[in-house]
């Protein structure tokens, strides 16, 4: 269909459906937003110096927050989240234990799990009942979710002796968070993973009324970066987590592909542009990537990519995971595996595995990003999406942190004032209103009438790009190639305009048109020699040149 029929055939659509009270205010907010962007802005305003507190969450109450008094700066750290989340003190508990990532199943026994047996027998927080899931006797505990803080240790190590390859769900291995999960479980075997009760609930923990914890963590390589996590996950509840997503595929492996396609699905229901890689190898070597606020990839085992990159950063409150078995082996590195080396890097929230959990035992993360963006917190999203507990998963992050807060409900158009941000915030809008909980509403639905209207009217290269982004997932590749080039100059930064032109690279070569690809590429090396983001286009160059089947990891 030509973009003029298309055109015609959405008014028409337009026309008959007739627009009520609710989504005319929506349009009339776009056409503020859309008008307001074609102004002067005005000068930012003043970043605060303190963080603002949160709302009290309704976890707040029934939040535990777990501290290690052999480690300077853990108490602090403790007592600096309670306040930001309006926790009581009275919920803060202290351990006596090693500061090592790695400890013994014994002292896992002995300074972590029997003190806080000890505390909940003795407080009362326990509440007997039989496990559905087991049959076995547990304890149901008054507190919903514990809370790990930087100095805690991270990971059980193996004591069985058992050989992986022979007994693979035999270990006794575990993340320390993991095991915590099942604390109220009597006569819970300690080898290989027990159930999630909690797996694919779509119901809000403290509802679900299960025999388990959720048990998250605070923590990064520095003391520093765990405050400004807290700083920052407070920042994009107050805001809005506004930007891009940036999805990586892995053609060898079905399983994580279609958790990965599902993601990108939940998070283009919100109107927020997808970039999905589905050529081998990881997003290239300082890929151009703009306000990552979410990132899903896999399956290197050392970070690689756009986050080498020395200017690269995720917009605050930014959420990421590479899929890798050992990406959260430790925390305490900005270099090794993946989770220390993206929350160096500004992200928020990090899902991720201590050690080998195989595919089908670690986070799926389609499930995450659906209950995500659906208004879950972090912690519930993460427990949803795994299907078993004392094994080796863990969600670091603001357990408490709400990105995407009641998304489908009516939308509060005050709420939405011009910034820089504003190309998104109309995203937002026109989704919640014309696009039908779909990620890829039709191309003749009202939903891109009216974004290629507010285009159009702002010149905005984020719509712009989104457009072509979407065009893209349908298949139609001579609009996309527009809206790209349409974006490429209306950007004004050097950076965005290359990264059009890695898309209509990547795009042909999607298209098995390997050598118009790589003449793309190499004239984007070229145009953008001065930039270090040159680097990808450099690097997909000798990529696209390869023959098929070579691996590009």
């Amino acid at each position: 269909m030509s973009q003029g029929s298309r055109r015609e055939a959405q008014q028409r659509g337009l026309e008959k459906c007739g627009l009520g009270f609710a989504r005319t205010l929506c349009w009339l907010t776009i056409l503020g937003l859309a008008t307001a962007l074609t102004q002067t802005p005005s000068p930012p305003a003043p970043t605060p110096t303190t963080p603002p507190l949160a709302k009290a969450s309704l976890y707040s109450p029934t939040t535990l927050v777990i501290f290690n008094r052999t480690v300077p700066d853990s108490e602090s750290l403790a007592r600096y989240y309670a306040a930001a989340r309006q926790i009581p003190l009275r919920n803060l508990i202290p351990l006596d234990c090693p500061s090592d990532e790695t400890i013994t199943r014994a002292q896992y026994t002995e300074t972590i799990a029997e003190p806080l047996r000890k505390k909940f027998l003795d407080e009362g927080w326990w509440m007997p009942e039989r496990d559905a899931a087991t049959g076995r006797q547990s304890l149901r505990s008054q507190f919903h979710i514990l809370t790990l803080v930087h100095g805690l240790p991270l990971r059980i190590a193996d004591d069985s002796g058992r050989t992986p390859e022979s007994e693979p769900l035999s270990g006794t291995g575990a993340s320390v968070d993991s095991e915590l999960a099942t604390l109220g479980r009597a006569g819970a075997t300690l080898q290989g993973p027990a159930p999630n009760p909690y797996h694919r609930s779509e119901t809000p923990f403290h509802s679900a009324k299960m025999p388990m914890q959720l048990v998250g963590r605070i923590d990064a390589p520095s003391l520093n970066r765990c405050r400004a996590m807290i700083d920052e996950t407070i920042l994009a509840e107050t805001k809005g987590l506004w930007g891009q997503a940036y999805i990586d595929l892995d053609e060898r492996q079905p399983l994580g592909n279609d958790w990965l396609r599902a993601a990108a699905d939940a998070w283009r229901k919100l109107g927020i542009p997808v970039t999905v890689n589905t050529q081998p190898g990881t997003f290239p070597s300082n890929y151009p990537m703009r306000d990552p606020i979410l990132y899903f990839g896999w399956h290197s085992d050392q970070v690689n990519g756009p986050f080498l990159n020395p200017t690269f950063k995720f917009q605050p409150g930014a959420v990421a995971c590479h899929i890798h078995s050992l990406n959260a082996a430790t925390l305490r590195s900005t270099t090794r595996n993946w989770a220390g080396p993206l929350l160096a890097r500004g992200a928020a929230a990090v899902l991720g595995t201590v050690d080998e959990p195989y595919l089908q035992l670690s986070h799926d993360v389609g499930i995450f990003s659906d209950r995500l963006s659906r208004g879950f917190t972090f912690i519930e999203s993460a427990f949803a999406s795994t299907n078993s507990l004392s094994w080796m998963t863990v969600a670091v992050g603001d357990p408490l942190y709400c990105p995407f807060p009641n998304p489908h409900q009516p939308i509060d158009p005050s709420r939405f004032g011009p910034d820089q941000s504003t190309p998104y915030k109309i995203l937002r809008l026109a989704y919640e209103s014309w696009g039908e909980g779909k990620p890829l509403p039709a191309a003749d639905s009202s939903l891109f009438y009216k974004l290629e209207m507010a285009s159009a009217k702002t010149e905005a290269p984020e719509l712009m790009e989104h457009l072509a982004l979407a065009a893209l997932e349908r298949g139609d590749l001579d609009d996309a190639r527009i809206q790209f080039l349409r974006g490429k100059n209306a950007y004004q930064d050097p950076r965005d305009k290359l990264r059009m032109e890695l898309h209509i690279g990547c795009m042909e070569w999607t298209a098995q048109e390997r050598l118009g690809a790589l003449q793309t590429f190499r004239n984007a090396a070229a145009e953008f020699a001065d930039l270090s983001e040159a680097k990808a286009a450099r690097e997909l160059m000798e990529r696209v040149s390869k023959p098929e089947g070579t691996d590009n990891k």
